[in-house]
């Protein structure tokens, strides 16, 4: 009778210990999920009319118990983010790319950089009214 050894076609496995740098993301990740409990994270597409026009707020930086978070620190009530932003919405994602735990210069130029369209995920706490996310697309059609 002939043998045939058993050989196991599954990659190896090999478990590396995390970085500091993986543990301090996943320490972030944690953080951000105790942090948004009271409230709704809330999407919304904000359009300027040309690159130069302003989308119509600011940013400023807020200290929390867990950090630094990226905030709406001014909303101009004429430009086009006045019916979607609120002052101190926490300032999620820009395009897809989670933005809270940056450095606020970097949330800045990323917002200097962008075209005349872009897309927002905000926190906003309690349980403020949500305005509905084609009002900040609306407004940049008035005159």
């Amino acid at each position: 009778a002939e043998v045939e050894e058993a050989h196991d076609s599954r990659p190896s496995t090999i478990i590396m210990p995390e970085t500091d740098e993986q543990r301090r993301a996943s320490e972030r990740r944690s953080a951000r999920q105790k942090r948004w409990r009271d409230g709704k994270q809330i999407d919304f597409t904000v359009r300027r009319p040309n690159p130069h026009a302003s989308f119509g707020f600011g940013v400023a930086s807020l200290w929390t118990i867990d950090g630094r978070v990226p905030v709406i620190s001014f909303v101009d009530p004429n430009g086009p983010a006045s019916l979607a932003l609120e002052v101190e919405d926490e300032i999620v994602g820009i395009n897809g790319e989670a933005v809270d735990d940056w450095e606020l210069e970097d949330v800045k130029d990323s917002i200097r950089k962008l075209d005349t369209e872009f897309k927002v995920r905000i926190f906003r706490r309690g349980k403020k009214e949500v305005k509905p996310a084609v009002a900040a697309i609306a407004k940049t059609n008035r005159k």
